[in-house]
């Protein structure tokens, strides 16, 4: 089962989020039949949006995170919402032939792209939703969430996403943590932390095996655990969804439909139900 964990440490001034969502990143990879190299892009995506929503003050707060990179991949969402997940990517199963082989980028930097908008949408529950832009500055998404943080929350962070695929494109391990630095802590501090975390590569190291209880005290020693909870994929596609997607349509595009009295079919691109909305339906609709 999915797990997060929150904790807190006085000695440092520090909270800590930890992710494991093996499970529902595994049945979200399958969905979106990714190959290897969007496997563990979109993962990462979609843990560090995890990560981002564990850090909120307000659980009530939806956290959409759109990743509009320049590789093969194009196109990548992350969603958190009240312990739910869900993922997207544009192009999961791209072309291996597509790589550069003499680009100076490596195959991950290609497939997510090293350019582009991170933006993260919140949303509160009966509240307009806020939305930040910030530019692509790194081929790590890591940095790249991490930037993000600074950037609209002023608050500086560690974090790190580790995701272990098998030969068989199979995640054996898919983990996050986050560590964020609150206010008015020392900058010798912030130093000590920064020698003891070593770059994310020793970090995802850290993180990619063990008992999380244990890998949090190793991080920080002093670090009490306040909350361990259960995570899961969710979509939140509807029928009636399906059909509020249909009147965003123009009026001679609606009507087109109806003259064509043919019932259409939408697919949701999270999940892949499809729902079926008949002429009949939208009539009645647009008549009520």
């Amino acid at each position: 089962m999915d797990r997060k964990y929150r904790a807190i440490s006085d000695k440092y001034n520090v909270k800590i989020s930890f992710v494991d969502i093996t499970e529902s990143l595994s049945e979200i990879c399958r969905l979106q039949k990714t190959n290897v190299y969007a496997t563990k892009q979109l993962s990462k995506v979609v843990i560090d949006t995890c990560l981002l929503g564990l850090n909120l003050k307000d659980k009530d707060t939806k956290i959409a995170t759109s990743y509009k990179g320049d590789g093969l991949m194009g196109h990548v969402i992350g969603e958190y919402n009240d312990d739910f997940i869900r993922g997207y990517c544009q192009n999961p199963d791209f072309k291996i032939e597509q790589f550069d082989l003499k680009s100076e980028l490596d195959k991950d930097s290609q497939a997510i792209g090293v350019s582009g908008i991170l933006q993260v949408t919140r949303k509160r529950k009966k509240q307009s939703p806020f939305t930040s832009n910030v530019e692509i500055i790194s081929n790590s998404i890591d940095v790249n969430f991490m930037y993000t943080m600074s950037k609209s929350d002023q608050i500086k962070t560690f974090l790190c996403s580790n995701v272990d695929i098998n030969s068989n494109n199979i995640i054996a391990s898919a983990r996050g943590i986050a560590i964020q630095i609150l206010p008015l802590i020392a900058e010798e501090t912030i130093e000590e932390l920064e020698d003891k975390f070593g770059s994310i590569e020793k970090l995802q190291k850290k993180i990619s095996s063990g008992d999380v209880k244990e890998i949090i005290k190793l991080l920080i020693e002093d670090a009490k655990i306040l909350e361990i909870g259960g995570i899961r994929f969710s979509c939140s596609c509807s029928k009636e969804n399906a059909k509020n997607a249909i009147f965003l349509l123009g009026e001679d595009q609606i009507e087109d439909i109806k003259n064509k009295n043919e019932d259409l079919e939408i697919l949701c691109d999270f999940c892949m139900k499809k729902y079926i909305v008949t002429v009949k339906e939208i009539i009645d609709e647009k008549s009520s």
